[in-house]
């Protein structure tokens, strides 16, 4: 029960994330794509509202009713999984019956489904599916759902065969007409291509839903038979199963919608540019105040004003970059307009206006230094803070009620003149000061160590300021400009620069705490200690939250990791100039290796982080991850060797590496290997310096294969660039050969850079476990990041080597494409 609980945790962690994104995306498509709209997209809308709300409050809300708050969730729970499953089940059929009637009474569709209608019978699907629950919830009887269940998988089954017939039978009449008029009608071949998408496109989606429902409507199915089976911990799987529905939704509708996808690529474009600075503004500002807050021997009356300062700049990463990023979505028409201008010129006025109030503030402090603690005390700071935030929020409601650039530009143009001044005050102060202590510094000799420290110091401030006054010139400079472009012609009010330029303005707000925390010693010392105590309470980590983590990461990666590999290794084994060629073994090898961490390491991991004391379980859990972390990275020196012989000896190379030759290679590393686990039996520590050893002479090895490999391949360059216009067509076998060898080269050598940053951790983690008895917990992660190789390898593979990747996509396209063969009969017995 614990195993199935924890099991279901890490499955529903990354689901419920990939649901709320998704979906989000989705519904900002529809909202921001007018031309994407049509009575159907009523129905995908309720679907994608239905899937967020699973991600945003079912899923959640389910993880801590499997933690044990099942007393104080149980309603919760029920109610929000019936309604919210019941919308999206029924909604489904109801696009299913709309794609039917879309083909049925192509003619009459658009008079019988109006976007009136669909809206209606969207309410009524989220009324009775609300009905349906509350009944269920206080009955606690499955009779209310299950034929609620039986109905829509039937219908569900229906649409989609009917959908599946009509598609077939145009294609087939498409086809024909194809035949008839041989390659002249181009507009055939086109419907073709469509009509056959469009079955696979019904195929998949029915495919899907049926794998995701089945096992819930099975489990209602066997309670109503046996009442008894109340507690049945399969329900919880059923239950997963059907969220899992919603984070594959709004994927298989992007994959296989290309005006979907394209909405959906076109919101990620306006959204990816502002949501990194968006995350920095957050995170950076709140770690400076946590800095003030809690280090009372950083506070002076200048930090008053960086204290305004980033509580402005936090406020613009929290509300004004979001309210940025739904003005770019078109989702004005959802919010009132003032506001969002108002939020924006507000806390930018603020930070601008702080800036430069700091940059005053430090020029007195040099320009007055002895009665500057008389002219700027802590009470005085504060009352010059709050006096910028009134004149920044009078100025905003000035702009927001005349929507005249006029009430804005004197006041930008002010600061940056002031900042200017200050700037260019302070800077030559400071090399004022620079030049005297040099001159004492000459005279006195290397005797006084005091004007060395001043002249470093002093040469130090004047770079801060130099760094300071530029990045703000940088961030506040365009939005100037665009200032005056708009004062003079007034016809051009959202000139298409605008977007831009309000990046780079709310890029200063993260960029900011990282130049103080850079340049500013104290502060940077009190923010690591805020970011120590962070770490510290989350290294106090108990055991059960180290194994939550470990499913929740591995879980994923077992699946992707089995798929992909058997996918590379079923395309090489099927491809005859794939098998021919040695360097395959060595790939087909580490792929080998790859499959068996996924098969069998991984699950004897999270086996024993579930159920831990097992002598058998926990002896495999510390060999088998050391044995095929070192089979792998064995293999690795060994492609780097073959690579190095590829290009050293690319004449004689066919004779050295053969295929018998790479085959007997590989498997004697297999079998040494694995007789040095019996080392284990002996003593465990011994094995794993053994393996950290063999380790440290592979990445020698490839080190010295690659470093060779690199002189040989600029060597070889240089001479075919000096023989190109002399010779050209003498050598082009050779030449061939050799851009080959360095296309094979890259390739190796990104897989090698990679493992090594994989394997790193793991080969630590060794050493410790070589020399302590019971190593920090923590350190399992380590080997997680290893398995992260194993599932990554597939793609890296199929994207450097041409020849794997066509292979392995003409295998899924026979996966995805069997019927090929019933055209053929189709044909035949339609053409009698």
């Amino acid at each position: 029960m614990a195993l199935l609980a924890v099991i279901n945790c890490a499955v529903n962690v990354p689901f419920s994330f990939m649901a709320v994104v998704g979906n989000s995306l989705l519904l900002a498509a529809f909202i921001t794509t007018p031309g994407i709209r049509s009575p159907s997209s009523a129905f995908l809308c309720s679907l994608a509202v239905s899937d967020l709300l699973v991600g945003l409050v079912v899923q959640p809300v389910y993880i801590l009713y499997l933690l044990n708050f099942r007393a104080l969730l149980y309603p919760i729970v029920w109610v929000s999984m019936v309604f919210l499953g019941a919308v999206s089940m029924s909604t489904m059929t109801t696009i299913s019956l709309d794609r039917f009637l879309a083909l049925h009474c192509h003619m009459r569709y658009p008079s019988l489904m109006t976007e009136k209608r669909a809206s209606y019978i969207a309410i009524a699907l989220w009324v009775a599916s609300f009905v349906s629950a509350c009944l269920y919830v206080s009955s606690k009887n499955l009779m209310f759902l299950f034929p609620g269940y039986a109905l829509y998988l039937v219908i569900t089954t229906f649409s989609y065969t009917g959908i599946y017939r009509i598609l077939r039978r145009h294609q087939l009449q498409i086809h024909v007409e194809h035949q008839a008029l041989g390659n002249l009608n181009n507009e055939n071949t086109v419907r073709l291509i469509s009509s056959r998408k469009n079955a696979i496109n019904t195929f998949i989606f029915y495919i899907f839903m049926l794998l995701c429902y089945s096992p819930s409507f099975a489990i209602i199915l066997l309670l109503i038979a046996r009442p008894d089976l109340r507690e049945l911990s399969v329900w919880h799987l059923g239950s997963t199963m059907v969220f899992v529905n919603s984070s594959i939704n709004p994927i298989l509708f992007c994959w296989r919608l290309r005006e979907l996808r394209k909405a959906v690529y076109k919101v990620l474009d306006r959204c990816v540019k502002f949501v990194s600075g968006h995350f920095m503004a957050i995170v950076g500002n709140s770690l400076l105040l946590a800095a003030f807050i809690t280090t009372p021997g950083i506070r002076s009356p200048s930090y008053a004003f960086l204290c305004s300062l980033a509580v402005s700049d936090l406020l613009v990463g929290l509300v004004v970059q979001p309210i940025h990023i739904l003005y770019l979505l078109n989702f004005l028409t959802l919010l009132y307009p003032a506001i969002v201008w108002f939020s924006i010129v507000f806390l930018v006025a603020v930070s601008m206006s702080t800036m430069t109030t700091i940059s005053l503030d430090r020029f007195l402090a040099l320009y007055c230094h002895m009665r500057y603690p008389s002219l700027m005390t802590e009470k005085r700071a504060s009352y010059i803070a709050i006096t910028l935030w009134v004149v920044s929020f009078v100025s905003a409601c000035l702009y927001v009620w005349n929507k005249n650039i006029i009430f804005l530009f004197p006041g930008y143009a002010l600061y940056l003149l002031m900042t200017t001044f200050s700037y260019t005050g302070i800077y030559r102060i400071l090399r004022r000061h620079q030049l005297q202590i040099h001159v004492e510094h000459q005279a006195l000799g290397n005797l006084n160590n005091e004007n060395t420290v001043r002249l470093i110091s002093s040469r130090k401030s004047a770079i801060n300021t130099f760094i300071f006054y530029i990045f703000m010139l940088l961030c506040y400079s365009p939005t100037l400009v665009l200032m005056l472009v708009r004062i003079h012609r007034p016809d051009l009010r959202e000139p298409l620069a605008w977007d831009f330029v309000r990046s780079i303005l709310f890029m200063n707000s993260s960029i900011n705490p990282i130049l103080f925390c850079w340049r500013l010693r104290e502060l940077r010392k009190a923010v690591y200690k805020v970011l120590d105590r962070c770490v510290k309470e989350d290294n106090n980590m108990d055991s059960e939250r180290i194994v939550v983590i470990v499913c929740v990461l591995n879980v994923p990666l077992i699946v992707v990791c089995i798929i992909s590999n058997v996918l590379v290794l079923a395309a090489i084994r099927r491809t005859q100039s794939l098998r021919s060629e040695p360097s395959t073994v060595f790939l087909a090898s580490l792929a080998v290796s790859d499959l068996i961490i996924g098969l069998v390491v991984q699950p004897v991991v999270i086996t024993e982080c579930v159920h831990p004391g097992n002598t058998v379980i926990s002896h495999a859990r510390r060999i088998l991850p050391t044995l095929f972390g070192v089979i792998s990275l064995s293999t690795m020196a060994i492609v780097s060797v073959d690579g190095f012989f590829a290009l050293h000896y690319h004449l004689r190379y066919a004779d050295i590496i053969t295929f018998r030759r790479a085959l007997f290679t590989s498997a004697s590393v297999w079998i040494v290997l694995f007789l040095l686990t019996g080392i284990s039996f002996w003593k465990l520590s011994i094995y794993f310096l053994t393996s950290a050893v063999i380790i440290l002479i592979c990445i020698l090895i490839s080190i010295f294969s690659y470093a060779n490999i690199y002189r040989i391949v600029c060597h070889h360059h240089s001479q075919i660039s000096g023989q190109q216009h002399a010779v050209t067509n003498v050598h082009s076998e050779q030449n061939r050969n050799m851009a080959k060898a360095k296309r094979n080269t890259k390739n190796t050598f990104i897989f090698h850079i990679l493992r090594i940053l994989g394997y790193s951790p793991v080969l630590i983690y060794m050493v410790i476990l070589a020399t302590s008895s019971e190593p920090s917990k923590e350190w399992i992660l380590a080997e997680t990041l290893a398995y992260l190789n194993s599932a990554i390898n597939p793609f890296l593979f199929c994207w450097r080597i041409r020849e794997l990747r066509a292979a392995v996509f003409k295998m899924m396209k026979k996966i995805l494409r069997k019927e090929s063969g019933t055209n053929e009969v189709a044909l035949t017995s339609l053409k009698v």
